[in-house]
């Protein structure tokens, strides 16, 4: 059974709230956190006991993954940034060019709300953004194509790709 999508307005992309309040406030709603399974968790472990070598691992997870520079440029663009051990945890946790991208605007969220600033560490994700796990994949397929947005009879696309929509999340440096 093919599920059907009900498409956001085109008008939503000129809001500079948009992400904010019609992605990011629904995936913290209605989002399912799972455990970290024992991959992630021996990554995590890993990350947090080897700090001296945290550069080489970095280097050698960027090139394992496309993901983690998608994650990392996507929060660029909102002038925020993950401290490297964070970069690989995320970034590696995502499956899809999707994941990192709804994961850099969530991260953006939750920075804003709490206040963190423009760059976050690996503790910081661990103790106060995803204490529990991470988001599961149904919850992030369906969030997902919520974000759909009609493109009045030329398709559709996505409201996280409109830099507008997301302009509430960009981190004024001198703020």
């Amino acid at each position: 059974m093919e599920k059907k999508i009900e498409y956001l307005e085109f008008s939503k992309t000129e809001q500079e709230n948009s992400v904010e309040e019609l992605f990011c406030s629904e995936l913290e709603r209605t989002g399912k956190i799972n455990p970290l399974d024992e991959g992630m968790m021996k990554l995590l472990v890993t990350l947090v006991r080897n700090k001296s070598a945290i550069n080489e691992i970095y280097e050698d997870a960027r090139k394992m993954s496309f993901l983690i520079p998608i994650l990392e440029d996507r929060l660029k663009t909102m002038n925020r940034e993950l401290d490297k051990a964070a970069a690989i945890f995320i970034g590696l946790a995502c499956q899809t060019p999707g994941d990192s991208v709804m994961y850099s605007y969530y991260i953006a969220y939750q920075m804003k709300k709490r206040n963190i600033g423009n760059k976050l560490t690996l503790e910081e994700i661990c103790m106060s953004i995803f204490p529990n796990g991470l988001f599961d994949k149904g919850s992030m397929d369906e969030v997902w194509d919520k974000q759909k947005v009609n493109r009045d009879g030329a398709g559709s696309d996505n409201l996280l790709d409109y830099r507008k929509a997301s302009e509430s999340l960009i981190y004024e440096v001198n703020a």
